[in-house]
């Protein structure tokens, strides 16, 4: 357990939890995944397994989490076959990849939920086009997605052509996709 720091903290997370609560860290999920759990058919081993997985998200690398399954086992308190069943069903739809240490290939706890976040974008869409066709939002409102959403696949191309860059030029890639 963390100690209490007198850290700066995200004043919405104190009002929603408490210091206290908010001082040992809070997990940012996605409304969308929640909202869309049946449509994408997420089982919630699956969605639980998400959970902890975004747990360990770090802010730099936005689609690459590195929690170990020992880690895994202890919090989430399902067992390593449940874990391991969950994890294959994620790939399997093509919303979760493990990547692979280069230096010790046999260690994978390392995985990138960019399928995920392209699977709830086009989700999302799904949505507002039945919405638009329905008449709850405006063909304005619904070219706004539309553009929000390109914004968001260009600056994810920018980064991850920065990241290759950046991986070149220092000689070697840590992780490779499998």
């Amino acid at each position: 357990m963390k100690r209490l720091k007198n850290t700066h903290l995200d004043n919405k997370a104190i009002q929603k939890f408490g210091h206290t609560i908010a001082s040992q860290g809070y997990t940012q999920v996605p409304n969308l995944l929640l909202e869309y759990q049946k449509e994408l058919k997420i089982s919630n081993s699956e969605l639980r397994l998400l959970l902890h997985i975004l747990q360990h998200r770090w802010d730099n690398n936005p689609g690459k989490t590195h929690p170990a399954l020992k880690k895994l086992i202890k919090f989430s308190g399902m067992s390593s076959a449940t874990i391991h069943r969950a994890k294959d069903k994620l790939i399997e739809k093509g919303y979760l990849k493990t990547l692979k240490m280069l230096r010790n290939p046999y260690r994978t706890h390392s995985y990138d939920i960019t399928g995920l976040l392209t699977a709830l974008r086009v989700e999302f869409h799904r949505t507002m086009q039945k919405k638009l066709e329905s008449g709850a939002i405006s063909k304005k409102e619904y070219e706004g997605y539309l553009e929000d959403t390109k914004l968001e696949i260009e600056y994810e191309k920018s980064k991850s052509e920065f990241d290759v860059f950046q991986n070149e030029s220092q000689g070697s890639s840590e992780m490779k996709h499998y």
